[in-house]
């Protein structure tokens, strides 16, 4: 070859013309051939030849290079960090524009962090949100944690749009409020109300004390299971905690070397740290048997202090499907679950009891309210007061038990008030008494 190993070109050594001496072809021609052969092995700055052999940069780097397109260019430092960390604690400073799903494949779910800094006590501070939203047409759905400082954290769902919005407020000592709606009613409202019938005689109102009871005893059977229940889910999800926290570590350390493409279609099994996305997917991995139940989270806020909001799909194998809402913080669990409207429809479980439904309401009017008693021994002209004040519209029906004579007819009442109505008749009576208005 005309090079030597450092690249250094020599002619031919056998050759070299002299001035005055006569050149001989045979000998002119060897030394340009080998010139043609060096001219050829050259790297030409056109590209017209390919190389033939790895390319040695000399710990030097190629600068200046576009960015590549095929899947056989090489890339350039600026496309390598649009890449995130499969393995997690990436930190996205903005949006990020997906042109497929992100499936996260680990039942710890998505996680968003968001640290305000020092809150003054008193003030409302929202946490970074996991959003849905419908582009370009005003629609979204936002699933977040807000503080209030100095008092309590609670979760939101919030729904954005026109004509209006609506939230509903998960809190951790209060009721389920809904924005539009008001607060949710549960069982334990219930004991303010009477069913809807004829109360005119002795027997119905008998059959109703015995439906009653029957039913308030099935009640503390269900309260007792429930309890029982939790205690059980909440040992199960202790336990599940722990194990979740060394397959964390395990995972981890498996993804460390991996990246994950934007461009969707990734499955990661490490907790992903984000503060803004489009859409995200978990997948529980379990098999289910018949009996038994399976959590799957979707979503995992975690304060400053460390109290910590999840929400997550649970299954019932065999029966339904729950959604559960609950914080916890390092000591309690405050669980609400949302089961399928096939299951006891539907209806909220929450730390109150069991949640009702306008439906299960006795009256049409959910602010009316009823009041049964019994009065004896009440004299003509004798003034019956009512046991809780009402507010406006009275209405009252009442049924003499037995008089002095036993002429049970021979009794009315007038002077309804707010507060009580006045009894005439000739004997001392005693009577049922049911009285209809508004607090």
């Amino acid at each position: 070859m005309p090079y030597d190993s450092n690249g250094n070109y020599f002619l031919p050594s056998e050759y070299k013309a002299v001035a005055g001496k006569l050149i001989v072809t045979a000998q002119h021609n060897g030394p340009f051939e080998d010139v043609a052969a060096a001219l050829n092995a050259a790297f030409l700055r056109s590209g017209a030849t390919p190389m033939t052999g790895n390319f040695n940069a000399g710990s030097n780097r190629l600068i200046n290079v576009a960015n590549g397109t095929a899947n056989t260019d090489a890339a350039t430092v600026d496309q390598l960090n649009g890449k995130a960390n499969l393995s997690g604690g990436n930190s996205f400073s903005g949006n990020q524009t997906m042109s497929g799903s992100l499936a996260v494949n680990a039942a710890s779910g998505i996680s968003t962090v968001y640290d305000p800094g020092g809150q003054t006590s008193g003030a409302v501070t929202q946490y970074a949100r996991l959003s849905s939203n419908a582009g370009g047409r005003g629609g979204a759905f936002s699933l977040y944690v807000q503080e209030l400082v100095g008092s309590e954290f609670q979760g939101v769902l919030l729904l954005s749009g026109n004509p209006k919005s609506r939230f509903l407020l998960l809190s951790s000592a209060g009721r389920f409020t809904d924005s539009v709606l008001g607060d949710f009613a549960y069982t334990s409202d219930l004991a303010n109300y009477q069913p809807k019938g004829d109360y005119a005689t002795t027997q119905s109102l008998s059959a109703e004390a015995q439906t009653r009871a029957s039913a308030d005893g099935t009640l503390q059977t269900n309260i007792n299971n429930e309890a029982a229940t939790r205690t059980n889910a909440d040992n199960a999800l202790q336990a599940s905690i722990t194990a979740e926290t060394q397959a964390r570590i395990t995972g981890d350390n498996y993804l460390n070397s991996i990246k994950a493409n934007l461009g969707g279609g990734n499955h990661l099994t490490g907790t992903q740290a984000i503060t803004d996305g489009n859409q995200f997917t978990t997948a529980g991995n379990y098999t289910s048997t018949s009996g038994q139940t399976y959590d799957t989270d979707l979503i995992k806020g975690t304060s400053p202090n460390g109290t910590e909001y999840q929400v997550a799909l649970r299954e019932y194998a065999g029966s339904h499907y729950s959604m559960l809402h609950y914080i916890y913080d390092g000591t309690n669990f405050s669980i609400y679950e949302m089961p399928q409207t096939a299951y006891n429809g539907g209806r909220l479980q929450c730390p109150a009891g069991t949640g009702a439904v306008t439906a299960d309401l006795p009256f049409t009017d959910p602010n009316l309210r009823v009041q049964v008693f019994t009065a004896t021994g009440v004299a003509n002209g004798q003034v019956v007061s009512f046991p809780t004040v009402f507010r406006q519209t009275v209405a009252v029906c009442t049924q003499v038990i037995s008089d002095g004579d036993g002429a049970l007819a021979n009794h009315n009442i007038n002077e309804v008030t707010t507060t009580g109505f006045t009894h005439h008749g000739k004997d001392t009576a005693d009577m049922y008494v049911i009285a209809y208005g508004y607090f």
